[in-house]
C-alpha cells in the first residue's frame, strides 16, 4: 500500500487562489494523500471557502481554523494535525503539476530516503523559468551528509 502524504496548505486571505490549488490537487495521479487547510484567521472569506471546499471536494480534506498567528504557526498546526507518513507544504498561490506528489514519493521509494525535494517553476504570463536560475541538479545524499551540508 502507498504511503500517506499530508499536504499542508496555510491559508490567510487567499480567497482568490484557494480554489485553484484545490483543483490542482484533485488532478494528482498519486491519490493517497490528505489535504489540511489551515485557516490562520483570514478576514476575506478564505476560512469560509475552506469549509465549502471540504464539503464539496472528493479529496480527503480537513480544515483547521485558528486565530492569526502567522505562516510558521499555521504550518506547525498542520504538522500537529497531520496523519501522513510524509509531509509537504504548498502555498495557496502555488500551482502544482499532476505528478507533483507521485514524483516526490517515487524519489523516496527509489532512493530509500526519508525526504525528497523538488525545484519550482516561476510562471508570469507566458514566461517561465525554473527556480532562481535555470541550473537543474539532482543528488541523493545520506541524512548525515545532508545535515553536514
Amino acid at each position: 500500500m502507498a504511503n500517506l502524504i499530508s499536504v499542508i496548505v496555510p491559508v490567510y486571505n487567499v480567497k482568490d487562489y484557494l480554489q485553484q490549488i484545490v483543483n490542482d490537487l484533485e488532478k494528482q495521479t498519486f491519490r493517497q494523500f490528505e489535504l489540511l487547510l489551515i485557516d490562520d484567521g483570514s478576514t476575506d472569506g478564505s476560512g469560509e471557502l475552506c469549509d465549502i471546499l471540504c464539503k464539496s471536494s472528493q479529496l480527503m480534506i480537513r480544515v483547521v481554523h485558528q486565530d492569526n498567528k502567522g505562516l510558521s504557526a499555521a504550518r506547525n498546526k498542520g504538522i500537529e494535525y497531520a496523519d501522513g507518513d510524509y509531509l509537504t507544504f504548498i502555498d495557496p498561490d502555488d500551482r502544482v503539476s499532476d505528478n507533483f506528489l507521485s514524483y516526490l514519493i517515487e524519489l523516496i521509494n527509489k532512493s530509500e530516503c526519508l525526504m525528497s525535494v523538488c525545484s519550482h517553476m516561476i510562471v508570469r504570463g507566458k514566461k517561465q523559468r525554473l527556480g532562481i536560475n535555470n541550473n537543474i541538479s539532482c543528488a541523493v545524499v545520506s541524512s548525515e551528509h545532508f545535515i553536514e551540508a
